[in-house]
């Protein structure tokens, strides 16, 4: 998930079986939040530490979890919707910054899947080209860390 709104974080909790409130105990986040999600939906965006917590649970999902997950959204029609990536705040880049160390981490673990989930995120979240300074160097660093976890990985693909 690029970004993630209440419709997301709303087919997370149904992949995942989980009441709003066993939810919100899994995410480490109060039952009000989950509540504002589900019923704003589409009109809400998480915060930036909520939209990496999502991230974090998704990617540690089962893969029965993530299939569901999938379907949910397809059926909700938002896999193929289409959305155009936000400039980052700098409270995104104190995010994007910790994220990138995570990576790193992963890296030093080798856990490629969960380090390219990290980097990922953010390479299709914002446009180089409508960043600051610093944004463009956490892009930079990010598409570099993306290539070297694909070339220890042993793949290649095209963003």
């Amino acid at each position: 998930v690029h970004q993630w709104s209440g419709l997301e974080a709303r087919a997370l909790r149904k992949a995942l079986r989980k009441s709003i409130r066993g939810f919100a105990e899994h995410l480490g986040v109060a039952v009000n939040t989950v509540a504002k999600w589900e019923k704003l939906l589409s009109e809400t965006t998480p915060q930036a530490d909520s939209q990496a917590i999502l991230d974090t649970v998704l990617a540690r999902a089962e893969p029965a979890v993530q299939e569901r997950f999938e379907r949910l959204l397809d059926s909700d029609g938002l896999m193929h919707r289409p959305r155009r990536p936000p400039v980052p705040s700098l409270g995104d880049h104190e995010t994007w910054a910790e994220d990138l160390e995570r990576a790193m981490v992963c890296l030093s673990r080798q856990d490629f899947t969960f380090a390219c989930t990290l980097l990922d995120r953010w390479l299709h979240r914002v446009r180089p080209g409508e960043m600051d300074e610093r944004g463009q160097y956490l892009y930079a660093r990010t598409l570099t860390l993306f290539g070297d976890t694909r070339r220890l990985q042993g793949t290649v693909c095209d963003l």
